[in-house]
């Protein structure tokens, strides 16, 4: 059997969020428990701390399938409903992009160049041309090492965003589109 979470304080923190009318009198606790039940009936997948961040969503507009307008002043399950669906598939995108680009082996050390080259090599075939967000400086490292094309004379300063702008990177992507 599943379990059963309370959510009755992230559902006050929600409706405090939407500007609904609080659930305090005795009409808001018989809505506070029909929506807990709901949820714990339909969404059982998502956790309490969840409903909160996928209302944040919402009202950002993340979800492109729910107006925010339409959340109104009641807190009833056709808005939770609305939501949390909307949150649970934005969450199952959200899991296969990361998925995608995720490093080697998931490790969080720093990768060779030559996986760096390997990424880079991988993404651009996928997409068909060079990627924004790749490990450029990397790649770049190991086509020098193996001869493939020459030194740059400007050294970067190995920040961050030189892995995306910079004369490396511009060689790494320029190579890419020329061999492949």
């Amino acid at each position: 059997m599943k379990t059963k979470y309370n959510y009755s304080t992230q559902l006050h923190a929600v409706a405090l969020l939407m500007g609904a009318h609080p659930l305090t009198d005795t009409q808001g606790q018989a809505l506070l428990k029909m929506n807990d039940e709901y949820i714990n009936d339909y969404f059982q997948d998502i956790k309490p701390f969840e409903v909160v961040e996928a209302f944040k969503l919402c009202t950002t507009g993340a979800f492109h399938k729910v107006n925010p307008e339409m959340l109104g002043k009641t807190l009833n399950p056709k808005v939770i409903g609305k939501v949390l669906g909307n949150f649970r598939e934005w969450r199952i995108n959200e899991n296969k992009y990361k998925a995608k680009y995720k490093q080697p082996d998931d490790r969080s050390d720093i990768i060779t160049p030559l996986e760096s080259w390997e990424l880079c090599l991988k993404w651009y075939k996928e997409e068909g041309e060079p990627t924004l967000i790749a490990p450029y400086l990397g790649a770049y490292t190991y086509l020098v090492e193996q001869k493939l094309i020459k030194p740059i004379k400007k050294v970067s300063n190995k920040r961050f965003s030189d892995n995306f702008d910079s004369s490396e990177a511009l060689a790494v992507k320029n190579y890419l589109k020329l061999k492949q």
